[in-house]
């Protein structure tokens, strides 16, 4: 006889109250790079980069343990996914001779890099917190965009950050 789905003495619905739900990730190719598929709430400093490939490469969210974690990708990290010729080498240099002298990743750099190029772009930078509570513009369209709302509210169950983490992964193309 099948017991009501309400049924709290159902053996079988006893033994899915055990199941432990692992959160999915993207499973990489070969050219995803590690960086992308981190768990922001682990690695918690981000940047947006998007490249003249509009699939693949080094676009979308990437994430690092540190802001300095980000700096080195920057410097020498990032190339091997863009591609080999001459135009990467040139901005690649631009990112290596902004950061020769620092591992902090500045607005005012990034726009003088930017002015002067636009194959590689560090569309956003900065904290996970700062994504999630919609800290900064890019931030609160972000999270508009996601909870497909006019204005941006904080996310802050577990649930909401999950599905936003898996919102960003849409950002890779």
């Amino acid at each position: 006889m099948a017991s009501h789905p309400d049924d709290t003495t159902d053996p079988r619905r006893d033994q899915l109250a055990e199941v432990i739900p692992f959160p999915t990730r993207h499973v990489p190719d070969d050219e995803t790079p590690p960086s992308c598929c981190r768990d922001p709430r682990e690695f918690p400093y981000g940047m947006l980069i998007v490249e003249r490939r509009m699939f693949g490469g080094a676009n979308g969210f990437h994430w690092f343990s540190s802001e300095a974690e980000a700096a080195h990708f920057l410097r020498c990290g990032l190339w091997h996914l863009i591609g080999d010729d001459q135009t990467t080498e040139q901005v690649r240099c631009l990112y290596v001779e902004a950061l020769s002298s620092t591992s902090r990743i500045k607005d005012d750099w990034l726009r003088d890099v930017s002015e002067q190029q636009d194959d590689v772009l560090v569309v956003w930078h900065g904290l996970f917190d700062t994504l999630i509570s919609g800290g900064d513009p890019f931030s609160r369209g972000t999270l508009a965009g996601f909870q497909d709302k006019a204005r941006a509210t904080a996310l802050t169950s577990a649930a909401e950050i999950h599905g936003f983490i898996q919102h960003l992964a849409s950002y890779r193309g």
